[in-house]
């Protein structure tokens, strides 16, 4: 495979206030430039404090070494989800080629980071966040959470929150990056309804690629299917189901496919998460 490392893509020191919005764009340019390159080399996105990795130990900042910690968090493009093992990226077919991007030292988080540490501020002092369209991509969790926007994305997004640092209308997103290409879920949750007669519940089932109709697919909970649950419509990102017996909340959920493939497993929430997503700005 070509070595594309000779492409080392800088991160601005600081910009003046009123060119923050321009220098944001420059930044998420170059984020998505160094995760492709990433990609192409490895086979592999990672997480956001990696991309300034090298593949040799540095004593004085030894999150800047690629597998400090046992290894890189990685994600496959087309499946959207972090490994659950740690890969070495050192040793190995597809080596580590970066650093793929430069970054002063005072933009990047510190050992108090509630995000990561190392990873790149952005211009009000935050911290860079990367969204698969399954959710958050956490590395101190070491998973993919349902945090803020949570899978309210189709592709791979870079996110800066903005001046006021939370999620609101002045958010600046970045997508990039191509769709999840395999049967996934990203959540599933509960709703209690009511309606003539007594109590029901709505369960929404979240994913990507679950098929056009349900065919012989299904809806499984600890990896059985129930019989008190009517699937009342299916497509291939949305499942929805009626049930009259209360679910339980934290089971297991996952998909059957009627390809016979099963999808990631999530836990069940109670269905309070359906908040509306703010506008948000591309600059």
């Amino acid at each position: 495979m070509k070595n594309f490392s000779a492409t080392v893509l800088t991160i601005a020191v600081l910009a003046p206030s009123s060119l923050f919005g321009a220098a944001t764009e420059a930044d998420l340019q170059a984020l998505t430039s160094a995760m492709e390159l990433c990609q192409l080399d490895t086979a592999r996105y990672t997480t956001i404090e990696n991309l300034d990795d090298t593949s040799f130990m540095n004593s004085t900042n030894p999150f800047q070494f690629i597998n400090d910690g046992g290894g890189a968090l990685v994600i496959v493009p087309g499946k959207g989800d972090v490994e659950p093992v740690r890969r070495d990226l050192v040793n190995g077919a597809l080596p580590w080629q970066g650093p793929y991007v430069n970054v002063p030292p005072q933009r990047l988080d510190g050992a108090d980071s509630e995000y990561d540490e190392g990873t790149i501020l952005d211009f009000w002092g935050n911290p860079y966040y990367f969204y698969t369209p399954l959710g958050l991509v956490d590395p101190i969790a070491e998973a993919i959470t349902l945090r803020d926007y949570g899978d309210a994305f189709d592709r791979y997004t870079f996110v800066s929150f903005g001046p006021d640092g939370v999620m609101s209308g002045d958010d600046v997103i970045w997508p990039f990056g191509s769709g999840l290409t395999v049967p996934t879920i990203s959540a599933a949750e509960f709703v209690p309804t009511t309606v003539r007669g007594g109590e029901t519940w709505t369960l929404e089932v979240r994913g990507y690629n679950l098929g056009a109709s349900q065919g012989s697919g299904d809806i499984l909970f600890d990896g059985m299917p129930d019989g008190s649950v009517t699937i009342t419509s299916w497509s291939g990102n949305r499942i929805e189901a009626q049930t009259s017996s209360m679910p339980t909340e934290g089971v297991i959920v996952s998909v059957e496919t009627s390809g016979g493939s099963t999808t990631r497993s999530v836990a069940l929430m109670n269905g309070s998460s359906a908040s509306a997503i703010p506008s948000w700005t591309l600059y």
